[in-house]
């Protein structure tokens, strides 16, 4: 199953042989939708008129063959599905709070259309994470390369709580193009922890580098 939403509901519609134009007005606030609360498995359990918010410049002019308009705004067509191919679009946003009932819409989605049992928490995620490294990294010590960003330095807490401080070395390399203090505030994040970060502080190699392209050109 698909949910398009806003760009990925027009890109939808057009692949799908539709049409998308330039609507004679944007839309760009809170909206009262009129929706097929009763025929469409995403709007089940919703009234006829729902409040969404709608960001859009472009609009649904025609609509693919072999899918249907389930909501509309002035006029607007936006909302279409294929409910056959399992294939759902919305103009307007679901994951936001400004769509007041679109927590509803992506539980539908989710349990509804695409048959998700409600059984993962975040809870769970980070139990199944744990055992995962465990399971991979066995009796071994682990490197971890910090960025800076989300994904490596959670990775590196991660791992700290799955093996032990003493079989985790966190390395940072500081290359001279992060903003202002992110190494600092990286390693004093970790810190935080229990993570000792390793610093490499190597900006002025990196800004002094340069590399050769395939027809020989030097740059840097």
């Amino acid at each position: 199953p698909v949910l398009g939403v806003c760009y990925g509901y027009q890109l939808m519609n057009y692949c799908e042989g539709g049409t998308v134009e330039k609507a004679s007005r944007r839309e760009d606030l809170q909206e009262t939708l009129q929706i097929d609360n009763k025929g469409s498995k995403l709007f089940k359990g919703l009234q006829a008129e729902e409040t969404a918010l709608l960001t859009h410049g472009d609009s649904v002019t025609k609509i693919a063959p072999g899918f249907r308009a389930t909501a509309w705004s002035n006029g607007l067509t936006v909302g279409i599905e294929c409910a056959e191919r399992n294939l759902y679009g919305t103009q307007f946003h679901p994951e936001v709070d400004l769509t007041e009932n679109g927590r509803t819409m992506i539980k539908n989605f989710l349990q509804g259309i695409c048959a998700i049992q409600p059984n993962f928490t975040p809870d769970s995620r980070h139990q199944a994470a744990l055992a995962e490294i465990r399971a991979t990294v066995g009796d071994k010590e682990i490197l971890v390369l910090v960025s800076g960003g989300v994904d490596s330095s959670v990775c590196a807490a991660l791992c700290r709580e799955a093996v032990g401080p003493e079989r985790v070395t966190a390395v940072h390399i500081d290359h001279g193009f992060m903003r202002k203090d992110e190494s600092e505030t990286v390693e004093k994040a970790l810190g935080n922890v229990g993570i000792h970060l390793h610093m490499v502080r190597c900006g002025p190699e990196f800004a002094a580098a340069h590399t050769k392209t395939p027809k020989g050109k030097t740059t840097g």
